[in-house]
């Protein structure tokens, strides 16, 4: 059962918090880091045993809180996601590069290596070089103008032009930098593979073959890494053209054009059978007018286990527990007192539905499955995502997407000012997180998070490094954001701002 919780909101809406308020939330808030960080979970891989045992304490306190299921009588609302591991290439997976005629065949994880979520298939095609492989009309930047890719294999750089300076228009956050963004976009434009190498920048970690089995996505065509060495020859000047490629893009200037090249590639993969995972989904019924429409409060429950996926501790993490404390489980013990404060206070004028998502770390799964089994997505007034809450005090609060709504901005800073509490606001979403799900569907949506630190999927995120005193203090604030919309006017969505 959930420990008592008592209302505190730092609007003073509601009513006075007793003197312990706040040490009986730690004390409930403490609860559920222990037990989802726990060895029993695991590391709440979706899929697995230990996954589905966190699935399974979440939706007994959804229902001790008393929320309802939104569909089949049931919270847990189920859907089906891939194997996190890396898969195994069968033998005839290869990779031949014809450079003005003169053919190498690559060697695998020496020289090359597809994405662990590439498609599968065999093509044979000209390359083409496609810069960042970005089209973001608001920056002016179209890598694909004048461009032909139909039927071509595209070359492109991870990231994004200076993407990891502080002053850079194209910023690490922004969904068209995803792995999954660039190779929709090419698919879309007739390309038939996504081919990428890495950025020459000190400052960001280097893409390489073993970090390139911890990355996460999708992929719409076949996708491949190869080593800077490699990609070099295809250019004129070998690897001073290519780092020449590189600066003319972050200046904007015109793209250089490649030698003569064809790609000969293989990708096939020994198949796994799809897991089974899910959402846990439950609602507090509004009686107002609106009550017909949503407010969607969001936090995502699985980790990555043992670090046999997406792993930043190195070759030494395989096998290790990542507890995921901050990575999500302070996310989700903050929506279970959020929860908690909105069923002592009775109904609002909207619906509030509280999800806690699976599959995240493996692409934002579980959101998007939420959003597909809406009958009417229209219907869901706004969306918070809690992830990663738990560094309040040694990080800093940054409330993604207030331009996302009409009004937005000024209503979490006013909020924020009432409560005494700092926080950056930016306008535009982060894609890696289940908010922008919501925000491709025209949803206003914003994201509460204190950030990336030194503990992030690695086996040191345990229970003890969250600031919990901190992480009550952002509860407060998005509690009384959350008043707001459950009970004022809709927020219009805004476009342009969710990119």
């Amino acid at each position: 059962m959930c420990a008592a919780i008592v209302c505190i909101p730092c609007t003073g809406t509601a009513q006075e918090p007793k003197p312990d308020a706040h040490a009986a939330e730690g004390a409930a808030y403490r609860e559920v880091l222990q037990t989802l960080c726990s060895a029993e979970h695991a590391g709440r891989v979706s899929g697995t045993v230990g996954g589905e045992q966190a699935i399974a304490f979440l939706a007994r306190r959804f229902a001790a809180l008393g929320l309802l299921p939104m569909a089949a009588d049931s919270l847990r609302q189920p859907f089906a996601t891939k194997d996190p591991e890396p898969p195994q290439w069968l033998p005839k997976t290869s990779c031949k590069v014809l450079v003005d005629g003169h053919e190498s065949e690559l060697k695998i994880n020496q020289q090359w290596a597809p994405f662990p979520f590439s498609v599968e298939g065999t093509i044979a095609a000209k390359v083409v070089f496609a810069g960042h492989a970005l089209a973001i009309p608001e920056l002016g930047i179209d890598d694909f103008a004048g461009l032909a890719v139909r039927g071509k294999v595209v070359l492109a750089l991870r990231g994004g032009p200076r993407w990891r300076a502080g002053d850079a228009a194209v910023r690490a956050y922004l969904p068209q930098l995803s792995f999954r963004a660039k190779a929709e976009r090419v698919a879309a434009l007739g390309a038939v593979a996504l081919w990428i190498v890495d950025r020459a920048d000190e400052k960001a970690a280097p893409l390489d073959f073993a970090s390139l089995n911890q990355t996460t996505g999708a992929g719409a065509v076949p996708m491949l890494f190869a080593d800077r060495a490699t990609v070099a020859r295809c250019f004129v000047g070998g690897s001073d053209g290519l780092l020449a490629a590189q600066h003319a893009l972050d200046q904007g200037q015109a793209l250089l054009a490649l030698c003569d090249v064809h790609l000969e590639l293989c990708i096939a993969a020994s198949h796994r059978p799809k897991l089974g995972t899910a959402n846990v989904v439950g609602q507090l019924l509004g009686s107002g007018e609106q009550r017909d429409e949503l407010v969607v409060l969001g936090a995502h429950h699985d980790h990555i286990g043992m670090g046999r996926f997406a792993s930043l501790a190195g070759p030494e993490g395989i096998g290790q527990l990542h507890p995921g404390a901050d990575d999500n489980a302070s996310g989700i013990a903050g929506m279970l007192l959020l929860a908690q404060r909105f069923r002592e206070r009775g109904p609002g004028n909207r619906t509030l539905v509280c999800v806690a998502f699976g599959a995240e770390e493996l692409g934002q799964l579980g959101s998007r499955w939420f959003v597909d089994q809406l009958t009417s997505p229209r219907k869901v007034a706004a969306m918070i995502d809690l992830n990663m809450i738990g560094r309040g005090q040694s990080g800093t609060l940054v409330a993604y997407g207030t331009g996302s709504g009409a009004g937005l901005a000024a209503l979490v800073a006013a909020h924020a000012e009432r409560c005494k509490l700092p926080i950056e606001l930016r306008d535009r979403s982060s894609y890696r997180a289940d908010q922008a799900v919501f925000l491709l569907n025209a949803t206003p949506a914003l994201l509460f998070t204190t950030g990336l630190h030194s503990q992030y999927h690695r086996p040191s995120d345990v229970p003890e490094r969250v600031e919990v005193a901190a992480a009550l203090q952002i509860v407060d604030l998005v509690d009384s954001v959350l008043i707001d919309l459950v009970n004022g006017p809709r927020r219009a969505f805004v476009a342009g701002n969710n990119r």
